[in-house]
């Protein structure tokens, strides 16, 4: 493609490719265990599904030809982005490959995504579906979330995916990208890209890609949402330690249940509860 309309990107988004189907079925079938109901299930399928990459070897690797931060903007230049069956084959991708794989790949779970393009960059980002308002609900930081058209956002910096960074690793560089370049991004849905650019059409792929290790995903995911759990908690329970207020004891319960902690969760709202009294 040539780069004249970053919303092009959204024609190699194919959630409707059954081998992409067919690898998010396997990666959420192997972490079935370490899913926990109470969790934002957007939240939770990203998580996974991230992690299954990393746990399948899927590298960054710049495009050679043409790398995306030397064609981006430029009319005549003319880029090449992989289908994300592709990327899945071969494990290694660009900026554009690997947002346009994890996208696609949340999309066929129906999570509703979009891609940022800022200053020879592009990545990913997707819908957590929880009000504006109730940022607490992903985490208590409301800077760690995007309020956009009503729902909090995630944005995801894939090029992270390298066996040592884990998901909130890449969210909180997702973050970093977003305030950075405040005056020069760009935030596109894929459902407004493809009102203009429709998705490729497919043949059937033939040969299907690898699934990710089921053990190997499970530690993953479980070791990945342990790290975000800790993020999330320790300030809550930092600040009702300062403050000893109901509200902060409530904040810190509600959070460790979310993340399947009980004891602690039972121990904050039994403080909550001895405030009121």
């Amino acid at each position: 493609l040539t780069w004249d309309d970053d919303r092009k990107v959204g024609a190699f988004i194919t959630p409707q490719d059954s081998s992409l189907k067919a690898w998010t079925a396997a990666a959420s079938e192997s972490a079935r265990d370490a899913a926990l109901p109470g969790l934002n299930q957007p939240l939770q399928v990203a998580l996974q599904v991230y992690q299954s990459l990393a746990v399948l070897g899927i590298q960054y690797q710049e495009d050679a030809s043409s790398p995306f931060t030397r064609v981006q903007g430029k009319v005549a230049a003319v880029d090449s982005i992989n289908l994300p069956r592709t990327t899945l084959r071969q494990r290694y991708g660009d900026c554009d490959d690997l947002t346009v794989l994890f996208t696609s790949l949340l999309e066929t779970r129906s999570i509703r995504t979009a891609f940022i393009t800022v200053p020879g960059h592009i990545y990913a980002a997707f819908d957590t579906g929880a009000p504006a308002d109730s940022f607490a609900e992903i985490h208590p930081d409301r800077g760690m979330t995007i309020a956009l058209r009503g729902t909090l956002w995630i944005p995801v910096e894939v090029t992270l995916l390298d066996g040592r960074s884990d998901f909130l690793a890449a969210w909180q560089r997702g973050i970093e990208l977003w305030n950075q370049f405040a005056r020069e991004r760009a935030f596109i849905t894929t459902a407004d890209a493809q009102a203009l650019y429709a998705p490729v059409g497919l043949q059937e792929a033939l040969i299907q890609p690898t699934p990710p290790a089921r053990e190997a995903v499970l530690r993953s995911v479980t070791a990945s949402r342990e790290k975000l759990a800790d993020a999330v908690i320790k300030p809550l329970a930092q600040e009702a330690q300062k403050t000893k207020g109901k509200r902060a004891y409530n904040r810190l319960g509600l959070a460790a249940a979310r993340f399947g902690r009980s004891p602690p969760a039972v121990a904050a709202f039994a403080a909550a509860v001895k405030v009121e009294a």
